[in-house]
């Protein structure tokens, strides 16, 4: 069975026959008999061969959550999602509030689009792009 070793802390059986998954801090090395992820580092030649193969469906596949992120999201003003929607939400409400309505509506929908932005970017950094289906 392919064996690597974990470039971050992961939640992953060590072994196929573990009775459950745990916390492995990073750096901990695994036998492995799933698809890898970019989490991992293949340490032999079975591990080496399922890599290239998931990086070959998976080309995007990242560490890096912040790589792709929207326009207008910096990751290093230090804000968490729960931090930047609560931001958006009390310019809403100033907005309301000065009895500008439309401009509300237009902060909403910047939102909305903002976030859901977001969060596919998130998913496709983490998960790397949906495998591409072959031709029949």
């Amino acid at each position: 069975m392919a064996k690597y070793k974990l470039l971050q802390a992961s939640y992953i059986k060590q072994h196929p026959s573990a009775p459950y998954p745990q916390l492995l801090p990073e750096g901990s090395e695994i036998v492995y008999d799933g698809t890898p992820g970019p989490h991992m580092e293949p340490l032999d030649k079975e591990a080496e061969t399922a890599m290239a193969e998931y990086q070959k469906e998976r080309p995007g596949a990242t560490l890096d959550p912040t790589r792709h992120l929207p326009n207008g999201i910096d990751p290093m003003a230090g804000k968490t999602v729960e931090q930047l929607v609560m931001g958006r939400l009390t310019e809403i409400e100033a907005a309301v509030s000065r009895g500008s309505e439309s401009s509300a509506i237009e902060k909403l929908a910047e939102s909305q689009a903002q976030i859901a932005q977001l969060l596919t970017h998130l998913v496709s950094a983490l998960n790397g792009p949906a495998p591409q289906k072959k031709a029949s």
